[in-house]
């Protein structure tokens, strides 16, 4: 139930046939903007481009019942201006049976993490692209004195 009532974690669950049977409200706010989508074909919600990878992991599951598979999926932003940046893990969802009912998603958005590792990624190669153009050695040494970069110039 702490899924159901989660404020981070989106769920939906989606039936053998590939429709939605249940979606949380973080589900609902974030990836389907309020829309009530239980009966509704999944692939309605997934971006084109990653139809496959999806089709992918509900097959894993399919045959590996008892393991987790993640990925990371794109979802329409509200304004259908651009995407998030979702993670996902996919399961078998079993009845008391042990029988394969359904494909269980779990999943969070990774937008403003991947925004971060990507400004990281720039900040990096502007300090190397500054510290390879200058005649000077210089050397990046961490707190406990041990070198993290170095420049050209250091090297030779």
């Amino acid at each position: 139930s702490w899924l159901a009532h989660s404020h981070i974690y989106a769920v939906a669950i989606i039936n053998l046939e590939g429709f939605y049977i249940y979606t949380n409200e973080v589900f609902q706010k974030n990836f389907v903007f309020g829309k009530n989508v239980v009966g509704f074909p999944s692939v309605k919600t997934i971006h084109p481009n990653d139809a496959e990878k999806c089709l992918e992991a509900v097959q894993y599951c399919l045959q590996n019942p008892d393991q987790t598979i993640d990925l990371e999926l794109q979802k329409p932003q509200h304004d259908n201006l651009g995407f998030y940046q979702t993670h996902w893990e996919f399961s078998a969802l079993k009845n008391a049976d042990d029988e394969i009912i359904g494909i269980m998603c779990v999943g969070y958005d990774i937008t403003r993490i991947k925004q971060s590792q990507q400004q990281l990624k720039n900040s990096e190669s502007k300090l190397r692209a500054i510290l390879d153009s200058t005649h000077d050695s210089n050397l990046l040494i961490s707190p406990d004195y041990k070198i993290m970069s170095f420049n050209k110039v250091a090297k030779e």
